[in-house]
């Protein structure tokens, strides 16, 4: 994995005009990352109450008008329930509606979809192949799900699209065969795959113990050309 090194003057700018400065710090480094990418298409999969949906627009339209950036946002809204929220370590989403006039408010061309991602995902994929710039990855915390929801978006990947994924735990053997991206990410081949993990670590106490989590990007590698 490699050091995130940002471009420094879109970072100034996402500082300057976003107001993201409560923790989870982490997530700075993805709002980054969008400014300096400036993506038509952003895809979320796991849009909990759509804060992170509109500070991804908001840092998408620092560098383009809002109004040419689509956006489409997964999550189980108000299929969610007690059991699943304990098997995927995860938490009850707002209503789907609230979500949408909140995130409809940045001027973005706004899609939602209610239900399971593994179902949903595809059939988005399917109709918009080759188009997202950047996916953020934050939806159910099972290993499983993440790595349907990972195998999922790649049709829609182009050469040039960034996936971010949220959930990588560090120190905490104990959960990683079950929960969190570590096993993908680990296993990822990296003849296919560039990966780096951001450098920002947010730290949480919670009641089976301390939580160090970070975010990893993903790309595909490019062959070099082969010398004439």
């Amino acid at each position: 994995m490699i050091e995130y090194i940002p471009n420094r003057r879109l970072r100034h700018m996402v500082r300057r005009h976003l107001k993201y400065a409560r923790v989870p710090q982490r997530y700075r480094q993805l709002l980054d990352l969008v400014a300096e990418m400036a993506p038509r298409h952003i895809v979320e999969i796991g849009v909990y109450t759509g804060r992170r949906s509109v500070e991804m627009i908001e840092a998408a339209a620092l560098t383009r008008p809002a109004s040419e950036i689509s956006y489409d946002g997964f999550d189980l809204f108000d299929l969610m329930e007690e059991t699943i929220l304990a098997e995927e370590l995860s938490k009850q989403p707002d209503d789907i509606e609230v979500v949408r006039q909140k995130i409809e408010r940045t001027g973005a061309s706004v899609r939602l979809h209610r239900g399971w991602s593994n179902d949903t995902l595809p059939v988005v994929a399917k109709a918009h192949p080759c188009s997202a710039d950047i996916a953020f990855i934050d939806g159910g915390h099972a290993l499983e799900t993440i790595r349907q929801d990972w195998e999922n978006i790649q049709p829609m990947l182009t050469n040039k699209s960034a996936v971010v994924f949220d959930d990588y735990y560090i120190d905490r053997p104990d959960l990683t065969d079950r929960f969190g991206c570590n096993m993908l990410i680990d296993n990822l081949d990296d003849t296919l795959w560039n990966v780096r993990r951001l450098p920002i670590i947010d730290r949480f106490m919670k009641p089976d113990g301390l939580f160090n989590v970070a975010l990893v990007e993903v790309r595909r590698r490019i062959p070099s050309a082969n010398p004439a």
